[in-house]
């Protein structure tokens, strides 16, 4: 990503990839406003490359989670472990604890991942929400439901979920419209 110009300010050198791999939304902001270049920052700038990194934070070794809003650590390939802060602009490499639960999470995003004219995008309302949220249009969508660790919470088809049922928590939505086979991702904070 960083040899194809995807660092914030458009150079090939140097590790400033976390605003274009971040999702454009979800982020605790940065108010420090000399900090222009971190992902927390003017968050409508984030997600160039089409990568869709959300603040999932981790959970920790004694099974709890925590950082939510405010980063997302990644596996990696080699002994190290990733992490993309609100407050920071690189992608920064940690060293790797086998015991914390840790995602990967690369998210299409309709709006940031293709070339196509997304003007009339689906939208999915209310959110947060309560209970039922419904997907825009008249469409029938086939439908799965995850909590932030990735468990498929549900599944079903429709263009209505009733989530009244699920613990206040934020929640990925995935919906594949059945008619052409476009997957829609959410992500849904349930109150």
């Amino acid at each position: 990503l960083i040899a194809n110009g995807y660092n914030y300010d458009g150079t090939t050198t140097g590790n400033k990839i976390g605003k274009s791999i971040a999702s454009n939304t979800g982020w605790t902001n940065w108010l420090e406003t000399s900090m222009q270049n971190v992902v927390g920052s003017n968050q409508s700038t984030n997600n160039s490359s089409g990568f869709n990194l959300f603040p999932v934070g981790t959970r920790t070794e004694d099974g709890h989670f925590g950082g939510e809003w405010d980063y997302t650590l990644l596996w990696s390939s080699d002994l190290y472990r990733r992490n993309l802060d609100r407050n920071r602009a690189d992608l920064e490499r940690l060293q790797a604890w086998y015991t914390e639960g840790l995602s990967v999470r690369f998210v299409r995003n309709a709006f940031t991942a293709s070339t196509n004219n997304y003007s009339n995008a689906i939208t999915i309302y209310p959110n947060p929400t309560t209970s039922i949220i419904t997907i825009q249009g008249d469409k029938e969508y086939d439908i799965e439901v995850y909590d932030m660790a990735g468990n498929k919470v549900m599944a079903l088809t429709g263009n209505n979920i009733n989530m009244a049922h699920l613990s206040t928590a934020t929640y990925i939505v995935k919906a594949t419209d059945k008619s052409n086979n476009e997957e829609l991702t959410y992500k849904v904070v349930k109150n």
